[in-house]
């Protein structure tokens, strides 16, 4: 759901109300309501001023405590939802529900009606025709799950860009690999022209610095194929390949990877997977619960600790984090799962996935 100026239009009164809620009150409050109050804004452009014009709602823009005083003016929305379920990043709203048959429709459209009235109370708008509806199936569904927001349809697609991350209606990620693969090139190519003086030690703290960021953003959500993991693998064969050509040195892409002290994508991918994995079983206070909880550990003295893994046969099952972090971690050696320590952990993960 795309909200339409979230920021600048919320209401002070909102803002101020939940504030006391949570306990802000007496001399805080007040001088909360000091910041927020009376603020007045003008335009200036070439020496020219407009009036000065008072400002009815929002939150500062550009203020440090903005974005918490949004989160905590909204804080009450998932509470609204009574069939789905509403993942939340400051503006960023997500609606899911899995749908089965006409009911599980009509309670989602009861939903987004809910929102919508929720919305109109703290002086929010819903901009419909930016929302999107993405139905991921194998089945070739007909249009009958069509959805409204003010008798607006909300425009069906076949893939959606969500926090920077693009989710395709089948799970296949081809839109987001090629997307990775495309944006890391472009970057590299500039950055390669602009530092083309530059020696082998300034080009692959460049690399680290500004291309592996993209590769490994949401990195640990992908479930690649051999083509995907192939095509990803490219990126990093062509940056090391120059690399060592300013090095004096034509060898082949292992040879480059113990040069440059660098490690496969591929292998960096799954060592951030087990990363979190070794985390959920060592109940760190970083990850969440409702995580730590869907690890069934299964240990004996044979086997060792193991990850109990659900029988599924199911597509999408297979192409999620969970069952396939559960398939690499007890893929490694008993004495790799049994480890205790997260960095001796890591560090052995990396030596199995060396030879």
């Amino acid at each position: 759901m795309d909200l339409k100026n979230a920021f600048d239009s919320i209401t002070f009164k909102s803002i101020l109300e939940n504030c006391y809620l949570i306990g802000i009150r007496n001399k805080s409050l007040e001088l909360l309501e000091n910041y927020l109050l009376n603020r007045k804004q003008f335009i200036s452009y070439n020496n020219v001023c407009s009036e000065l014009k008072v400002i009815t709602s929002g939150v500062p823009q550009g203020g440090i405590g903005s974005p918490e005083l949004f989160n905590l003016t909204v804080r009450e929305f998932p509470q609204i939802l009574k069939f789905s379920k509403l993942f939340q990043y400051a503006d960023d709203s997500c609606i899911v529900k899995r749908i089965f048959n006409m009911n599980d429709i009509i309670e989602l459209q009861t939903d987004l009606n809910d929102v919508y009235n929720w919305c109109l109370n703290k002086n929010l708008q819903i901009n419909s025709t930016k929302s999107v509806h993405l139905r991921i199936s194998l089945k070739n569904c007909s249009n009958f799950e069509n959805y409204f927001i003010n008798d607006i349809k909300i425009p069906e697609k076949s893939d959606h860009k969500h926090l920077g991350f693009i989710i395709d209606s089948r799970l296949t990620f081809n839109n987001q690999i090629n997307c990775i693969y495309n944006k890391c090139l472009q970057k590299w190519g500039f950055l390669r022209n602009l530092c083309r003086y530059a020696n082998s030690n300034i080009l692959l703290k460049i690399y680290k610095s500004y291309i592996l960021p993209l590769i490994d953003y949401c990195s640990v959500c992908l479930v690649p194929n051999n083509i995907q993991i192939e095509k990803i693998e490219k990126i990093q064969r062509k940056i090391t390949k120059y690399i060592c050509y300013k090095m004096s040195k034509k060898v082949d892409y292992k040879e480059r990877l113990k040069i440059l002290n660098l490690c496969s994508l591929n292998t960096r991918r799954q060592i951030n997977v087990l990363k979190i994995v070794f985390k959920c079983l060592d109940n760190y206070n970083e990850i969440p619960i409702r995580w730590r909880n869907k690890f069934i550990i299964s240990q004996n003295v044979r086997n060792g600790r193991l990850i109990v893994r659900p029988k599924t046969r199911n597509y999408f099952c297979d192409k999620n984090l969970f069952c396939n972090s559960i398939d690499l971690f007890n893929a490694l050696p008993k004495d790799i799962r049994n480890e205790t320590n997260l960095k001796c952990f890591l560090t052995k993960c990396e030596k199995f996935y060396s030879f």
